[in-house]
């Protein structure tokens, strides 16, 4: 295996996990973080409420009330997606090792090696390849978890084809911050090959705030439609409740994404 190959599955071993499986959940968080943020104002401002005193001064849920069932149910499910969450990061693993130790990663660098002499197109080839292998390979299990779990535990009413188009729709965007993510730890192991990891630390903070800002921006829009708050009432207690915390200027977008939920 050539020193070319070595980096290359070197950046897999320590990089693609948390950046490829961030990346497939980043539109589906910063839209979910979006409606937190607009309900939790709303309730601060009392306009949304889920709980009321009783004559005791105890708690009660009034809107969504939770029976015992469902409480259950939802703990269930809890317990269901942390077990998950650790079997699927064992799979990601295993996959990984197996791609690196049965030669497939050569393989890879060999039909990118065919398309181009360059070596940074090289590098995108590979990545490329290395991606559609991965989202592939990860699909059964990614709609087992995304699509059928969450309609058996009532938490979706999303149609086969709508889920199958946001998966589509993620794809390009996530193979894109995985080529920013790679090249730019290509870039300072090829500069800083004793202490790459630690500039990459660094580095990585203003990449992380820049996906926080522009998330909401561009990319969860490609899966809803955003329009300006209708209720007029609403939208100014939320700019009133901004002006307070020092957010001058701000616009309120509601969104419907009761499709995917």
């Amino acid at each position: 295996m050539n020193k070319y190959v070595a980096i290359i599955t070197a950046i897999i071993l320590f990089g693609v996990i948390p950046i490829w499986a961030d990346s497939a959940t980043t539109t589906s968080d910063a839209i979910a973080d979006t409606m937190k943020v607009a309900v939790d104002s709303a309730t601060a401002t009392g306009v949304v409420t889920t709980q009321s005193q009783s004559e005791t001064g105890a708690a009660t849920d009034t809107i969504f009330p939770v029976t015992p069932q469902r409480r259950e149910l939802l703990n269930k499910y809890s317990s269901f997606s942390f077990k998950w969450s650790l079997l699927y990061d064992f799979f990601q693993w295993a996959l990984l090792l197996v791609i690196l130790f049965t030669g497939l990663s050569k393989r890879f660098l060999d039909i990118a090696e065919k398309i181009s002499g360059r070596k940074s197109v090289q590098f995108l080839m590979y990545l490329l390849i290395l991606f559609v292998f991965l989202t592939v390979v990860s699909l059964p299990l990614d709609f087992f978890r995304d699509y059928i779990v969450e309609h058996n535990y009532s938490l979706s009413n999303q149609t086969v084809g709508s889920w199958f188009g946001d998966w589509a729709k993620a794809i390009p965007i996530s193979y894109v911050m995985m080529a920013l993510a790679f090249g730019f730890i290509y870039f300072l192991i090829k500069r800083f090959p004793r202490r790459w990891w630690l500039v990459f630390s660094i580095g990585a903070i203003p990449f992380v705030i820049l996906m926080i800002v522009v998330a909401p921006v561009l990319i969860a829009p490609l899966f809803n439609d955003f329009k300006p708050l209708q209720d007029q009432q609403l939208k100014t207690q939320l700019l009133d409740l901004a002006g307070k915390a020092g957010i001058d200027g701000a616009d309120v977008f509601q969104v419907d994404a009761s499709k995917q939920s």
